[in-house]
């Protein structure tokens, strides 16, 4: 119960903390725009600007709310384990740390893999945003053409 309850309030406080780091660093962004010059705004389509408020920042939220509390959890449980792997068979114990290098040097190469798709998905979300915003900055322009065209047949 009383594992339970502490696992509670320390993901309270990292989800808050997490949150924290998100507003702040949208303000720290918002603030940055806001001081730029024109040019430097439009040098990058604002779905990048878009995708990066969204994402992004989601992303580290993401990072600091659940990675730190389950890299601290996690750390904590390989080394109970690691101790228990000694003290019920200290022979199997050293083999599998000799064999820990090549599960690192695979999961090395599938984080290489994951690195890869993300980078990836990061990009397509970008520009889907983009072409989001192109749309609906758009939009007004397409609806006075399309009246004006209408307007046109209807004269004749």
């Amino acid at each position: 119960m009383g594992k339970g309850i502490s696992l509670y309030y320390a993901r309270s406080i990292v989800i808050v903390l997490g949150n924290r780091i998100k507003q702040t660093l949208q303000n720290k962004m918002t603030n940055n725009i806001l001081l730029s010059d024109s040019q430097t705004i439009e040098s990058k389509h604002s779905g990048k600007y878009i995708s990066t408020f969204l994402y992004d920042v989601g992303m580290i939220q993401e990072l600091v709310s659940t990675g730190v509390l389950n890299i601290i959890k996690d750390s904590l449980t390989l080394i109970t384990l690691i101790c228990l792997m000694f003290y019920q068979n200290w022979k199997l114990a050293i083999f599998s740390l000799i064999m820990m290098p090549l599960a690192a040097i695979v999961a090395k190469s599938l984080g290489k893999r994951m690195g890869k798709a993300t980078t990836a998905s990061v990009i397509s979300s970008g520009n889907f945003t983009t072409l989001i915003s192109e749309i609906l900055k758009s939009s007004k322009i397409i609806k006075i053409y399309q009246r004006e065209d209408f307007e046109k047949k209807q004269k004749l």
